[in-house]
């Protein structure tokens, strides 16, 4: 009877590890990107309109590493914080990511008006951006969020960063240029890094295991004492 105890926790546990196996493998590691060949960013005041293509780069690991060298499509995004909803945002055809939000900037703005220099960190408020001055140029980074959708359907979270470097410009002139109505146009990298989470099933199979393991273990004890 104690042995029956003890093996039906650890056969629910390993049936729970077993269906996740059975179903797909899960989708794993960093995917480095960047736009093609004459490909640019345009970034205004509300938009972030991509032209061209967007391609995987070597260095991309993990599920992604077979992408490497593949070209896909990317679609514009309004640059406001919050939640968007972009079905094939990027996409390889399949597999692809959705877009379901855009995260604010999180430097702050106590820089954004100072007068330039290198090592100032801004970000506008209200805004996706986080600005950089450096030496000679300066770089915008902003964070989106959403799902991957493998080749089987499975759906992954991921969080990917966009960095552009723009040379013989400040921060502040690129805040006077989108406040102003203009444009920025310049070429983009991004990093993708999946971040799979179990399924509600599975983490209800692995409690029930768990707790009944801790069960046994407390029935143990009580009789030895």
């Amino acid at each position: 009877m104690r042995r029956l105890l003890l093996v039906t926790p650890i056969i629910t546990l390993f049936l729970c590890f077993s269906a996740g196996r059975v179903a797909a493998d899960p989708v794993t590691g960093i995917l480095l990107a960047s736009n093609n060949a004459g490909g640019v960013m345009l970034i205004t005041s509300g938009h972030l309109q991509p032209f061209g293509n967007i391609v995987v780069a070597g260095g991309s690991t993990g599920t992604f590493l077979p992408l490497v060298g593949m070209t896909g499509s990317i679609a514009s995004a309004n640059n406001t914080p919050g939640p968007q909803s972009i079905t094939n945002y990027i996409n390889f055809g399949p597999p692809g990511f959705n877009l379901t939000s855009i995260n604010p900037g999180v430097l702050g703005s106590a820089q954004c008006g100072a007068a330039p220099a290198p090592g100032q960190a801004c970000t506008p408020a209200g805004s996706i951006f986080n600005l950089n001055n450096n030496v000679g140029n300066f770089s915008v980074q902003w964070t989106v969020q959403g799902n991957f959708i493998g080749t089987l359907g499975e759906v992954t979270p991921y969080t990917g960063v966009f960095t552009t470097q723009i040379a013989g410009n400040y921060q502040n002139q690129f805040l006077s240029i989108l406040q102003g109505g203009g444009t920025i146009t310049t070429s983009y990298s991004a990093t993708f890094t999946a971040a799979p989470t179990p399924e509600p099933a599975t983490l209800l199979l692995i409690s029930t295991g768990l707790a009944g393991i801790t069960a046994y273990i407390k029935r143990r004890k009580k009789v030895d004492g």
